[in-house]
């Protein structure tokens, strides 16, 4: 990754945003990059979070608009089943839900044989921790080691799952995200 590029979308509102803002938005940015593949959240938000949900739609539907100059592989990142399970609870809780969406509690994650692609990162591991600190408002003490809740982020330096949404399919055994593409 060369560039990183923030939309101006409060944490806690992106959902608030007009939808024919964001496709305009995000297609600008899309079009700007002419990407090979595109990544965004799974359909579950991962924890069910409203501003995920609103983001992966969105992204689906710029992604329609486009025409792009060479196929596209669009993906969705997977997390282990119950990875998130307490995140969720606790925005049960303390949010009494109005930040979570109608994604049901069941209905998190996958298991790891569902994933299409399964992308070891873990030589990655400190440039991945660097990342996490850019989500500020979810960290104690710029750890990111305290990534949304303590421990959390164990789980999340090994390995990383994609699942194939639109565009060039894996060849069996892929362990890259770019297998496949001319």
């Amino acid at each position: 990754v060369d560039t990183v590029q923030f939309l101006n979308w409060s944490d806690g509102a992106v959902s608030e945003v007009s939808p024919d803002d964001a496709v305009s938005e995000l297609g600008r940015v899309m079009a700007s990059y002419e990407p090979d593949i595109v990544i965004t959240l799974g359909t579950d938000g991962v924890y069910g979070h409203v501003d995920h949900l609103s983001l992966t739609r969105w992204v689906s539907l710029t992604v329609a608009s486009l025409v792009p100059r060479k196929p596209l592989r669009v993906l969705h990142t997977a997390f282990p089943r119950r990875l998130f399970r307490s995140v969720r609870r606790k925005l049960e809780r303390y949010a009494h839900g109005s930040l979570l969406g109608a994604t049901r509690e069941g209905d998190l994650g996958c298991d790891r044989e569902q994933a299409d692609v399964v992308v070891n990162i873990s030589r990655m591991a400190d440039h991945k921790l660097h990342a996490v600190q850019a989500h500020a408002s979810q960290l104690t003490d710029d750890d990111p080691h305290s990534f949304i809740e303590q421990g959390l982020i164990d789980h999340l330096l090994e390995e990383e799952w994609f699942m194939l949404v639109s565009g060039p399919p894996f060849a069996d055994g892929a362990e890259h995200l770019f297998s496949g593409l001319g």
